[in-house]
C-alpha cells in the first residue's frame, strides 16, 4: 500500500506539479481536489524539495547489519 501511495504522489508531482498544470478532477482524482492547492504547496516548497532528495538518498546508504 505504500508503494502505491508512493508511485501516485510521484506521478502527480512529475506530470503535473512540474510541468504547472491542473489535472482533470475526474475518476482517481476526483477526491483530490480540495487537496490539490495544499499538495502542490507543499511539493513546490523547500520543505517538499529537500524530503525528496532525502528519500532519494536512502536506497543509497546500505547498511548491514549482522548479529
Amino acid at each position: 500500500m505504500v508503494d502505491q501511495l508512493q508511485t501516485f504522489k510521484k506521478n502527480l508531482t512529475k506530470n503535473y506539479i512540474k510541468k504547472v498544470k491542473m489535472p482533470d478532477f475526474t475518476r482517481e482524482l476526483a477526491k483530490q481536489k480540495d487537496h490539490w492547492d495544499a499538495f502542490g504547496a507543499y511539493m513546490s516548497s523547500e520543505l517538499g524539495i529537500h524530503m525528496v532528495e532525502k528519500a532519494k538518498e536512502m536506497p543509497q546508504r546500505k547498511y548491514i547489519i549482522t548479529l
